[in-house]
């Protein structure tokens, strides 16, 4: 019998902003369970290589959901998932990656308990990991992070009036459903999808049943997630000269220095993925010039959405308030939204591009901080040539991330052990979410779709580089 022990690679994939693993039958990282399967018939060491989705709160503080993930490393090692002589790589896209980042320095600090009382020390997890992998990460905030704060409440009111609408009132959403019109609007594709799936059918199956009552609990839990914890958004400011925040987008060169150093002594390397879309897509200068409308208008409606928001909260008004609060404040800006992106289907990445390009926007090039700040140059993923940094402009952005953001680690002493590479793609295409797929086998009534394409953004994104990106991804968490 042969006793030789085997080497497991276990490849961990972290949600970004809003992330999740799978919301009903829609899945964050579409279609990267089926790319593996591909790739592991031509890589002889597939058999020895297994891939862990993370679920984690949607908008939490990256400091929560720093502590889940090493929670859930812990909680795998303890179980012996995850056991000596084995490799961990850990793949995050957009906050992910920052999530990333803030576990590791909890693993090199602590003791995990878990499951009641076993104990785990992170040290032990943390001689695992040797690969990390940044797609999209907004390594020192984004534009669209700072406009966002200006509104958070009235976003948290609108979450809020939507996940209450959808645990007291399943006849106005099935409704709304039946009238959401026929569209090419991604986004529009998976909210009606979202209500058909957690729309429980008296006549189906017990199974059909049972899927359709977890798909609305899900939903509802998500929704309600968001409504009371945005903590994010603060944590994906533009980094300010100076600072050394709870976020990893906001620690010091020092604090940097420090990430590199213990990566360096662990034998860790990393590999980042910068997506992009090209100027030739970029916003209308109309959209730039209402901008400032924006930033003088924002302050304003959140603080009367703060009001609300309060007012609804207390014991007297908490019920009439908040229903009537989905009707006069949530449903008029949402469906201002669904008629926008209807009509238009590119219009909420065409908003988000022109925020991320605000020249009075707070984004600033990381190369004026120093030299750990940014690699120099960084490389086209399909050409393989070397493009210098200095012409990715400040306003560059994959139409949630500003480009520039996404340029790090960089090391110059050691510049092999953090490879950068640029792709053309938006900050949904490169998980999967570049067109509309439809489901094997849908249910009657139910999801058609897996993959949407929520930011048509004319970027050229599509299978071929889809797969090319992702087969990479798990050569580099490989070798």
């Amino acid at each position: 019998m042969n006793t030789t022990s085997v080497r497991r690679t276990h490849i961990v994939l972290i949600p970004g902003f809003v992330g999740f693993d799978a919301l009903g039958q829609v899945h964050y990282y579409a279609g990267v369970t089926e790319l593996l399967g591909a790739w592991k018939v031509q890589n002889p060491r597939a058999p020895h290589v297994s891939l862990h989705y993370f679920d984690n709160f949607p908008t939490a503080s990256v400091a929560l959901r720093a502590t889940r993930l090493a929670q859930y490393l812990a909680k795998r090692y303890a179980r012996g998932e995850f056991a000596p002589g084995d490799r961990i790589a850990v793949v995050g896209h957009s906050t992910g990656g920052l999530d990333i980042r803030r576990a590791l320095d909890e693993l090199a600090n602590r003791t995990i308990a878990v499951d009641g009382r076993a104990e785990v020390s992170g040290q032990d997890v943390l001689k695992l990991v040797d690969r990390l992998v940044f797609v999209s990460v907004p390594h020192y905030g984004t534009n669209l992070a700072d406009a966002a704060c200006k509104i958070r409440a009235t976003i948290q009111v609108m979450l809020k009036g939507g996940e209450k609408s959808l645990g007291l009132n399943r006849e106005a959403l099935t409704h709304l459903r039946s009238h959401l019109p026929n569209t090419k609007s991604g986004l529009l594709l998976a909210v009606a999808d979202a209500l058909n799936e957690s729309d429980e059918d008296s006549g189906g199956f017990d199974g059909d049943k049972a899927a359709e009552r977890e798909a609305r609990s899900q939903l509802s839990l998500f929704l309600d997630h968001i409504g009371k914890d945005f903590g994010i958004i603060a944590d994906l400011r533009s980094y300010v000269a100076g600072l050394d925040g709870p976020s990893p987008a906001h620690y010091s060169l020092a604090h940097r220095e420090t990430e590199l150093a213990r990566w360096k002594n662990l034998g860790i390397s990393t590999r980042s993925y910068a997506t992009i879309v090209s100027r030739r897509h970029a916003a209308e200068p109309s959209l730039l010039r209402l901008l400032p409308l924006f930033d003088h208008g924002a302050p304003l409606l959140d603080k009367g959405s703060e009001a609300w928001r309060i007012a609804s909260d207390l014991p007297l008004l908490s019920g009439p308030l908040s229903l009537l609060g989905t009707g006069v404040v949530a449903a008029p800006l949402l469906l201002v939204l669904a008629a926008a992106v209807h009509h238009r289907p590119s219009a909420l990445f065409e908003l988000f591009h022109a925020v991320c390009a605000d020249p009075a926007g707070l984004f600033a090039d990381p190369a004026s901080l120093g030299e750990h700040s940014r690699r120099p140059d960084v490389v086209d993923f399909v050409t393989r040539e070397k493009k210098l940094a200095a012409s990715i402009a400040v306003g560059d952005s994959d139409g949630v991330v500003n480009t520039l953001s996404m340029l790090w680690p960089y090391d110059p002493s050691d510049p092999d052990r953090h490879q950068s590479f640029l792709v053309e793609s938006d900050h949904g295409d490169i998980i999967g979410h570049y067109a509309e797929d439809r489901l094997a086998a849908p249910l009657p009534g139910g999801r058609k779709y897996y993959a949407y394409d929520f930011f048509p953004s004319g970027s050229g994104f599509d299978t071929k580089l889809f797969r090319e990106v992702w087969h990479d991804i798990f050569e580099f968490c490989v070798n």
